[in-house]
């Protein structure tokens, strides 16, 4: 029958800044299982576990770290060491702290290491087996996989693949695999991770926000007769092994709360795909799961990474739980609201959990599949050269190459000693560390000695202060993105050198000293919201933003430090930045006339409006710079316009006055052969900065490659010039265009033909091959069976009238199987064209 899924769901306490504005009022009630969202027509759900975080830590009330841990951290332990597979996955929108329940801060541990801790503590009183522990954590974005464990940088390593084994399940051959025997070497593990998902993020680009982190602990566990709920077996060993997925989903927020939403839904380019799916499956699911009806039901488990990832946890072997993080705030209700419908939907999803028995005999099954890949391609080869004719696809043979390849990484994986695989584990962990140094991190964390240093700033808590760059008394450290840096960061906006950071040491006061290495036009370095013009002196606290892509914060640990000055809220702090944009220059003539008209009408609409712009100008000129290198041969510039036409008055409330509501971003194009620009979309402020970080994935995609390989992606051949960036995007992911019904209709048609041809394609080749042996095998034994002619008897006719019928049966099923290869591919060629 199997068992449902496990929902949970926690409240989150309220932020400080909801408490400086007093929206501490909430907007949930909490019961032992049921949560109601107030409204005007409040609406209530059950759960398996509802936890209140909200309160004060002190009350009586209040979920603690260890209360979830006890409830869904120990029960996917407990069952993953008698050999049944685990998931957790926590949903919710972003900042609803779903990165604190599953990894923890500031010493209060998360699910992910209080699980870990819990299984080494078992294994060091367990005396009636041994547990063997590998760990391996990748993250998705945009639809591709990183491994967070590997020695090569962030552009380097080969494209990672998803493989369904029809009996094992959903695996990512060739992850990283790490042999572990201590929580500290999984901590050491953890914190190289999440310092690659920092690597990987920018504070101007909300990666970590967007991404999805999946943490994998495979256990292999040697136990005597007794232990789990396997069969008896007398006094051999039973190998019980498992998967226990814990997942960090990417925010949830609602397309609306973008301003996209219907542009996003008929592009199909939502920028997290992986969670559009996501839903689309677990609607799908829970629709099967309430049908009486047993019949065939497709889930779409194909169309993304994550949801193909996910597909054994949602409906296959495993036991399942999802923990959703929602926020008290009012201003979130509606958010709040669909988090917990799709909450609700999951709870009616049934998997069906197995124990899973040993590894050797999968190892020796993936060795005779291999084989037998192995003569199925060499027959398909053969029988195309004797009959001169294709009579498979090429692509269904390249698919069938590929799943030798896959399985062939999957049995290397499962094979080798574990002592030999430790020993590979303590050479990786030394390539790792070096990884790190040529990126100038820190090989200790921060605190420690009075050397000062530079640290991460991010808005996800998770990955802010991660990355410790080290600033060394007395010596001159470079800054920029030629790999020749002391610290080496590479983005938007970073030249190949383009500061420098210089100690100065006295008795009692240590100071830093920056300077660029151009002209600040050039070289963008902006401290405590001020453009550097030349050299300046830091001081311990002061906030440097380096080109468009990364923030960073000085410490100065010290007898003394002079402090820097405060952040203040006034617009005249950040004045000198604003005046520096070029985006803020050119509207500078239409604002004088806003601001005096607001002003006019309401007072703090005006202040607003600067806040506004203050995010936004920076936003346009960067989307310009990124245009100019990308965007050569068909030009786009982005500009301000203002949109506002008197629609408020004095009685207005202001708190109901969204000044973004008055600024639009013109977008204009240049194409080829044309003299000028001409406006072609217009797009609100929201709508362009959902744009913008999409023009940053792409960025950041082509940065990392030569303009050879740009165009090689691309599909252009030799007639390309390499000196040229790439003019191009595929329609579906090309941010600065919009997408027409019809192109999106078509791209629509063409993922459903590409999801179902995956599995038609590969169950047709298996059913051709069979039938290619089975005629062979017949035309044997009819040649050996039937005597000569001049010998044949009424007996011996009728045998033969006998093979001619089942010989012309096989054909017609080969003939079918023929058709049915060629409907498939009319339907590909018909969804491409």
């Amino acid at each position: 029958m199997g068992d449902h899924i496990k929902v949970a769901v926690r409240v989150r306490p309220f932020s400080e800044r909801e408490k400086r504005l007093g929206k501490t009022k909430p907007a949930v009630e909490i019961g032992t299982r049921t949560i109601t969202v107030a409204s005007d027509k409040p609406k209530s759900f059950e759960f398996d576990y509802c936890y209140n975080s909200m309160v004060d830590s002190e009350d009586e009330e209040y979920a603690a770290q260890e209360q979830v841990y006890s409830d869904i951290g120990s029960e996917i332990l407990r069952q993953g060491l008698v050999g049944y597979n685990g998931c957790l996955f926590a949903y919710g929108q972003t900042g609803s702290g779903k990165s604190y329940t599953m990894m923890g801060r500031d010493g209060d541990d998360g699910i992910i290491p209080r699980i870990v801790e819990s299984l080494f503590e078992t294994m060091q009183h367990d005396t009636t087996g041994e547990t063997k522990v590998w760990v391996s954590y990748l993250e998705i974005y945009n639809e591709r996989i990183q491994d967070l464990l590997s020695a090569g940088g962030v552009a380097e390593g080969e494209v990672l693949q998803i493989f369904e084994h029809p009996k094992y399940g959903v695996v990512v051959p060739g992850i990283s695999e790490c042999p572990v025997e201590s929580m500290d070497e999984v901590q050491r593990l953890m914190d190289y991770g999440i310092k690659r998902r920092a690597v990987g993020a920018t504070n101007m680009n909300s990666h970590s926000s967007r991404s999805h982190a999946v943490f994998t602990l495979r256990l292999e566990r040697s136990a005597r007769d007794g232990y789990g709920e396997g069969e008896e077996v007398g006094d051999a060993k039973v190998s019980l092994n498992s998967r226990l997925n814990l997942v960090d989903l990417s925010g949830s927020e609602r397309t609306s709360k973008t301003g996209a939403d219907g542009d996003r839904l008929r592009e199909g380019t939502a920028i997290n795909q992986s969670l559009t799916n996501l839903g689309v499956c677990i609607r799908e699911l829970a629709e099967k799961a309430g049908r009486w009806s047993s019949g065939e039901y497709h889930i779409p488990f194909r169309n993304s990474k994550l949801t193909f990832l996910l597909k054994d946890s949602l409906s296959g072997n495993s036991r399942t739980f999802m923990l959703a993080a929602i926020s008290p705030s009012p201003s979130e209700a509606e958010e709040t609201l669909g988090t917990l419908r799709f909450a609700s939907s999951v709870k009616t999803i049934k998997t069906s959990a197995r124990q899973n028995f040993g590894t050797q005999n999968m190892v020796q099954e993936l060795q005779a599949e291999i084989r037998n890949l192995k003569r199925e391609v060499d027959e398909h080869r053969r029988l195309a050269v004797e009959r001169e004719e294709n009579l498979i696809d090429p692509e269904v043979h390249e698919q069938l190459r590929d799943e030798l390849k896959m399985r062939e990484k999957v049995m290397q994986s499962m094979k080798g000693r574990f002592e030999n695989q430790l020993a590979d584990a303590k050479r990786l962990a030394v390539e790792r560390q070096r990884l790190l140094n040529n990126y100038g991190l820190a090989e200790v964390e921060a605190g420690e000695g009075r050397m000062p240093y530079l640290h991460n700033v991010s808005p996800d808590p998770l990955l802010s202060g991660r990355l410790i760059y080290r600033i060394p008394l007395k010596t001159v450290v470079s800054i920029g993105s030629a790999p020749d840096n002391r610290i080496v960061l590479q983005g938007l906006g970073m030249t190949r050198h383009l500061a420098t950071l210089e100690t100065e040491e006295g008795k009692e006061v240590l100071r830093v000293e920056l300077k660029l290495c151009g002209s600040p036009s050039k070289c963008r370095v902006v401290i405590n919201r001020r453009v550097v013009q030349g050299t300046v002196k830091l001081r311990s606290g002061d906030r440097i933003v380096f080109g468009r892509a990364f923030t960073m914060a000085l410490v100065v640990m010290a007898l003394r430090v002079d402090p820097p000055p405060p952040i203040s809220d006034d617009l005249g702090e950040s004045w000198e930045e604003l005046e520096t944009s070029k985006a803020y220059r050119r509207f500078s003539r239409t604002l004088d006339g806003l601001r005096e008209e607001l002003s006019r009408v309401n007072g703090s609409a005006s202040k607003g409006l600067m806040r506004v712009l203050e995010e936004l100008c920076p936003a346009v000129d960067e989307a310009n710079e990124i245009s100019e290198d990308l965007k050569p041969v068909e030009k786009y510039f982005f500009e301000i316009a203002s949109m506002y036409s008197g629609q408020y008055d004095d009685d207005d409330d202001p708190d109901e006055i969204d000044p973004r509501e008055f600024l639009v971003v013109r977008v204009l194009a240049k194409p080829v052969g044309a003299e000028k620009f001409r406006a072609k979309y217009t797009w609100m402020v929201d709508r362009f900065m959902d744009r913008l970080e999409r023009m940053r994935d792409v960025y950041h995609k082509y940065h990392r490659l030569s303009y050879a390989e740009r165009a090689e992606e691309n599909g252009y051949g030799g007639g390309w010039d390499a000196k040229v960036p790439v003019d191009e995007c595929p329609p579906c992911s090309d941010p600065w265009r919009e997408l027409s019904l019809g192109e999106w209709e078509e791209l629509r048609a063409e993922a459903i033909v590409a999801d179902r041809k995956s599995t038609a394609f590969r169950d047709s080749a298996k059913k051709v091959a069979m039938v290619n042996r089975a005629v062979e095998r017949f035309q044997a034994v009819r040649t050996a069976a039937l005597p000569p002619s001049s010998e044949t008897s009424a007996g011996t006719q009728e045998k033969v009238r006998e093979f001619d019928r089942i010989d012309e049966m096989i054909r017609e099923a080969f003939s079918g199987m023929k058709d049915h290869l060629r409907m498939v591919e009319e339907l590909r060629v018909s969804a491409e064209g």
